[in-house]
């Protein structure tokens, strides 16, 4: 039943002004009153339990360790873990598949072209797939794979389970969104948003059926979404952004359908590192420019892009964080018992980013308008 005639007089007057303003003003000035100091015990509290969980004699207990893994007190056979890795041919996918082989961890490193197997050549426990997330049959071949392996287990009496999916694939096509085609879009959201849909679909059978069966309750899905998919984007984001908030998106309603069957799911949320993607930023977006027509090139002007490309790939690659904190923690969530909803990492994801989430768009509207942006060559005349 929809509100009733009072409630929706009230509604529409409180949209209009000045008693839209003023109503918002008092709401918001009470409840942020109120709730800070609410939120600093909250978190000091959470804070000391974590460490006190983490340094307490039940830190043993709350991690899985891949050689000596069973199910059940009594249970004397231990289980084989796997990980499904995703974009395993440089960047993140790389790293985490050679650490997580070397904890002990059976890790099916996905990669898009086969020359990249070879650097995987002769490492214990790393078995290399050559993989499109963009390709509905490749995803599905991949999925039986895992399986077949999971069943060939079974017939030599090796216990065996897909432990964790990593969606680590993503690409991106800089620019602005006038210098760019609907092909472009298309293209980075079928890697980015739908490559995660594809992977996750080809493998909840398996991963239910395993909850459902009792033989692995503990998996979980780890998204790659990056900070783009929490923060408001900024100029030449236009394809990459979207795709990862349609990323973050997915990964929250895809948690909460999946808390019944004991099956956690992530978002991996790093600000820039020093991965391909990132070293890549300047030659892509020159690229892009290099494809417009003159007439568009002209309209901008090579000013313009100069500064552009500086405050959208230059300075990003300068103040990259090295990748070991982000492999280091995404071993972790693969080894934790409990895996955090979000894993924001970088020193400025943490402590800087993560407040433009909070604030109202009429003040990121006011803080953009005061980023000094390149001017276009067709509109100088207008200064």
């Amino acid at each position: 039943m929809p509100p009733g005639p009072f409630l929706q007089s009230v509604n529409a007057r409180l949209h209009c002004e000045p008693l839209a303003t003023i109503s918002y003003a008092i709401y918001w000035s009470f409840a942020l009153f109120l709730a800070t100091p609410i939120c600093v015990v909250v978190l000091l509290v959470r804070g000391i339990w974590k460490l006190l969980h983490y340094t307490s004699y039940r830190a043993n207990s709350i991690y899985y360790d891949p050689s000596s893994y069973n199910v059940g007190a009594t249970a004397r056979q231990s289980y084989e873990l796997a990980v499904f890795i995703t974009g395993c041919d440089t960047g993140f996918g790389k790293e985490v598949a050679l650490l997580a082989a070397s904890k002990g961890f059976i890790v099916f490193a996905c990669c898009l072209h086969t020359e990249s197997f070879s650097q995987f050549t002769d490492v214990k426990n790393i078995k290399p797939l050559q993989l499109n997330v963009t390709k509905d049959e490749q995803v599905r071949e991949a999925a039986q794979v895992v399986q077949d392996w999971i069943r060939t287990g079974e017939k030599e009496d090796k216990k065996r389970v897909l432990h964790a999916i990593l969606n680590n694939a993503g690409i991106g096509i800089g620019g602005l969104v006038d210098w760019l085609d609907l092909a472009a879009f298309q293209k980075v959201m079928d890697v980015n948003y739908f490559g995660i849909v594809r992977v996750c679909h080809a493998f909840l059978p398996l991963l239910k059926d395993q909850a459902i069966h009792g033989t692995h309750v503990g998996a979980r899905i780890l998204n790659v979404v990056s900070m783009a998919g929490l923060v408001p984007g900024g100029s030449g984001l236009g394809t990459y952004g979207p795709s990862k908030f349609a990323a973050t998106s997915f990964s929250t309603v895809l948690r909460a359908e999946l808390k019944a069957f004991g099956i956690q799911v992530s978002t991996v949320n790093p600000s820039f590192h020093g991965t391909p993607l990132v070293h890549q930023m300047r030659n892509d977006m020159t690229r892009t420019w290099d494809n417009l027509s003159k007439d568009k090139r002209a309209e901008y002007g090579e000013a313009f892009f100069e500064r552009f490309v500086k405050m959208a790939a230059d300075i990003p690659q300068a103040f990259s964080w090295k990748m070991d904190p982000v492999v280091d923690a995404v071993l972790i969530a693969l080894q934790s018992k409990h895996v955090e909803a979000q894993l924001i990492l970088g020193m400025d994801a943490r402590f800087a980013f993560v407040i433009l989430r909070m604030l109202p768009w009429w003040l990121i509207d006011w803080l953009d308008s005061m980023d000094p942006r390149p001017i276009p060559a067709a509109m100088m005349h207008n200064r």
